[in-house]
């Protein structure tokens, strides 16, 4: 059984977790039972809330990025049958989606998600998608929408492209420093 903790203030957001202060662990932004085995802001939740883990993930991207990509085309995967089934029942795997590139473009950028203004850390990132946190934005006001389905596979794309770019001028500048 999983405890009730604080919510972080870096993570409050309506969209992902109700106003109340009190976070059930159980309460994920998904439903089905293997998606909910990825935790969702659970290392954040450990960084915000003064506790030290081993190594968290925008510690060390490249070795976490490959994971989130994964969990995001199975994701991908079920969203494509359900929308060309005209499936309604995508609430969870869309959030589970928009939560994972969350993710991605924080961690990628070695920073901690932070939900409360994601749109002023965006927009200082280096690493991010062209137009970025306006997309993001449109996911977020429409987020079952076909339309939105297809913006965030195409923001997934787009940031994993400039995390490998900036990954490589940085090996680049270390070899060059050697």
């Amino acid at each position: 059984m999983k405890k009730q903790r604080e919510l972080p203030i870096e993570l409050e957001d309506d969209f992902f977790f109700s106003r109340s202060k009190q976070f059930n662990e159980n309460q994920a932004p998904l439903s089905t039972l293997e998606l909910e085995t990825f935790p969702y802001f659970h290392f954040e939740m450990y960084f915000y809330g003064n506790d030290r883990l081993q190594e968290y993930p925008w510690e060390n991207p490249g070795k976490y990025i490959p994971l989130l990509m994964k969990k995001w085309e199975k994701i991908r995967e079920v969203l494509v049958g359900k929308f060309s089934k005209r499936e309604k029942e995508l609430k969870s795997e869309m959030k589970a989606g928009i939560a994972l590139f969350f993710m991605l473009m924080f961690w990628s950028n070695s920073v901690p998600v932070e939900l409360c203004n994601w749109k002023q850390k965006m927009d200082e990132f280096h690493a991010k998608p062209v137009n970025g946190a306006e997309r993001l934005q449109f996911i977020m006001e429409r987020p079952y929408s076909y339309p939105a389905f297809r913006q965030i596979d195409e923001l997934f794309t787009e940031q994993c492209k400039q995390y490998a770019k900036m990954a490589a001028i940085q090996k680049r500048k270390q070899k060059e420093a050697k």
